[in-house]
């Protein structure tokens, strides 16, 4: 499977390229979600400017050291699932790489909620990883949920 990714320069975070790589197959315990939308706002920014200080390009790496993914808050839908906590069609909202997809390994974090256990985001701040189910949630609100709650959840 090939998916698409938006590439930022670490350097220059004014340079960004559309770049597409093949994924691996699915482990046990995977789901493989398609990015349905999120939003863009000074945060995003933020995240860009202080990654290679705080760490926001450690979320969702590239075989490229000179170039990450920005990370955004927004709505998924399983495409593909190997783990019991997901099936394919379920929704989430949380942190997303602006990609069209994205591979996670979720764990129940209480009865709406998962974690995504990824190796390489095991050490990074829980909040972050956290992904709330939203299948009650109305995708009429879509749009408003993505650019309010992480002021909830980082405030």
């Amino acid at each position: 499977m090939e998916i698409d990714e938006v590439r930022t320069s670490i350097g220059d975070i004014r340079m960004t390229r559309l770049h597409r790589r093949s994924v691996a197959d699915l482990e046990p315990d995977e789901v493989r979600l398609a990015v349905e939308g999120f939003a863009l706002t000074a945060n995003n920014v933020t995240y860009a400017a202080t990654g290679p200080v705080i760490g926001y390009w450690k979320f969702f790496p590239t075989s490229d050291p000179t170039e990450g993914i920005v990370p955004v808050w927004g709505f998924a839908r399983v495409t593909k699932s190997l783990s019991p906590h997901l099936a394919v069609g379920d929704r989430v909202y949380g942190f997303l790489p602006m990609a069209s997809h994205l591979t996670l390994r979720p764990e129940p974090a209480g009865k709406q909620a998962l974690i995504d256990r990824t190796v390489h985001r095991r050490d990074l701040p829980p909040v972050y990883n956290l992904y709330q189910r939203s299948k009650d949630h109305d995708p009429e609100q879509d749009a408003s949920r993505a650019i309010f709650q992480p002021l909830m959840v980082t405030s």
